[in-house]
């Protein structure tokens, strides 16, 4: 129940953001993975048309993720990272050859952090470190990744980096990107206070479920609910 509630959670911003702009939205999202796993916007790149830029920065995810956009033009994906500074980092993630020994969702664990990652994987398997490969990958603040790929603006901004949320948001000017939406998962309950000021200093409203936080900006359309009926495709009866 939990898991259904919170998808119908994430999806009602972002229904809501389709049926005002008639499916012409743009998205950014860091962290992006295979581009399925737990992913809250690819029913939007696959069915609505919706243009996009995916970051990931893990080789073996991204080339999931470049396949699995290779025939959306208007989806343009990058194999880096985003962090306060342009550096190398080491990456830790589930060796290919072990993700058959997990559930589906952790089959997508990554995280800069390996001992965040080495605790989440270990409740599933008792050899989970012997199971992590590491990779070193760059990193560039979102803002250079963004001009570099000539995005100004965006509609949806969604960030899945296991506990890097507060190095990414640096390097992000909000005011600039302007995204109505705003979809972070929180894994480290540490994060969650820097994460929330950091969207309601610019005159977010913030609201949490689990670990998603959802973040609307100033301009996310004000709406009534028959307005958020309809653009959940319910009809007038």
């Amino acid at each position: 129940m939990e898991r259904v509630l919170k998808r119908f959670l994430l999806r009602l911003p972002l229904d809501i953001v389709d049926a005002v702009r008639g499916g012409d939205v743009h998205c950014v999202q860091v962290g992006a993975n295979d581009g399925q796993i737990a992913d809250p916007l690819y029913p939007y790149l696959s069915e609505r048309g919706w243009r996009g830029l995916l970051l990931e920065p893990n080789p073996v995810y991204f080339r999931r993720l470049e396949a699995l956009h290779k025939d959306r033009p208007a989806v343009q994906t990058l194999k880096i990272g985003a962090s306060e500074h342009a550096s190398q980092m080491e990456l830790h993630y589930l060796d290919e050859a072990h993700e058959h020994l997990y559930r589906a969702n952790a089959q997508g664990c990554a995280s800069f952090n390996r001992g965040q990652l080495v605790e989440a994987l270990a409740k599933e398997h008792a050899d989970a470190d012997a199971h992590i490969r590491t990779e070193t990958v760059p990193v560039q603040p979102l803002d250079d990744i963004l001009e570099g790929a000539g995005v100004t603006e965006t509609h949806v901004l969604v960030i899945d980096t296991e506990g890097h949320e507060i190095p990414v948001l640096a390097g992000l000017t909000l005011d600039r990107l302007k995204p109505w939406v705003a979809i972070v998962e929180v894994n480290d309950r540490a994060n969650k206070g820097p994460v929330k000021r950091y969207f309601r200093d610019a005159g977010y409203r913030c609201f949490m479920h689990m670990r998603e936080m959802i973040a609307l900006s100033p301009d996310f359309p004000a709406l009534d609910v028959a307005d958020v009926f309809k653009a959940m495709g319910m009809r007038r009866a």
